[in-house]
Formats: structure tokens, C-alpha cells, sequence
């Protein structure tokens, strides 16, 4: 499947958002990853990214890549990708996740630190729109 950048958030000095718009709608569950699937320096890379956006609030299906030292995708990211560019990716997939229709009456403890905070992101909206 292939997804065209439509916007590009600045996050941190040192990580940027990417929001993406796709031909077909792409469902995805509180907590799941996309994989990009990209061809850096003559070899096939892949890579999988949380979600970091909900289908009820967002615009778009997005993810947050940090620049990690010697990171070639991450680096690839946040200094190549711009807006119009179109990449390979996976359907969203991951059992890391928030079932809104099984669990959205249980009360929620989300914890996290680094890069966890992405996926949580995308549970903490969800569950803040569905609970209303």
C-alpha cells in the first residue's frame, strides 16, 4: 500500500510527526504500528512506527520518528521525507493495543517513557473521545 505525505510537524529538535493520506481508508486500533517498507542506499529497509494519532480526532493516520544517532530511517525521516512524497507501507498491525469495544468500561492506567509515549498517544484520544 502506498501513502502520500500530506503534513509534517516539528515535535522536538530532534523528532517530527508525519501525517499521511492513503486512496483507501486505513483503519487502525489504539496502540498498533505502520511498516514502512523503503529503499535507502541501494538496499531494501524496513521499519515499523507506532501510531501515534486515533481515527475519532484525527485528520489523518500518523507516526513520530525520533532521530536516533546513527539511525539510517530515522535520520532518513526527519531529513529527507517532505511533503508529496509517497511511501511503502504495511497495514497497520501490532497486539499492542487499546479494543475500545472490550475494554473502554475499565478504568485506564497508561505508563510510559521514550519513545513508548507514541502508541500511547493514540490510546489517550481514542479513550478520551469514546468516554464522553
Amino acid at each position: 500500500m502506498e501513502l502520500e505525505v500530506v503534513k509534517i510537524e516539528q515535535q522536538t529538535n530532534e523528532c517530527k510527526a508525519f501525517y499521511f493520506a492513503s486512496s483507501q481508508k486505513i483503519n487502525h486500533i489504539p496502540g498498533q504500528f505502520i511498516t514502512f517498507e523503503l529503499e535507502l542506499g541501494g538496499k531494501e529497509v524496513t521499519r515499523c512506527y507506532s501510531v501515534c494519532t486515533s481515527d475519532d480526532t484525527d485528520e489523518f493516520i500518523g507516526v513520530a520518528v525520533k532521530k536516533v544517532k546513527g539511525g539510517l530511517v530515522s535520520h532518513y525521516f526527519n531529513d529527507v521525507v517532505k511533503v508529496g512524497d509517497k511511501l511503502q507501507v504495511q497495514l497497520p498491525a501490532g497486539k499492542f493495543r487499546y479494543d475500545t469495544a472490550k475494554e473502554l468500561s475499565q478504568d485506564v492506567l497508561l505508563l510510559a517513557g521514550g519513545s513508548g509515549i507514541t502508541p500511547m498517544m493514540s490510546i489517550l484520544k481514542t479513550i478520551l473521545v469514546k468516554s464522553e
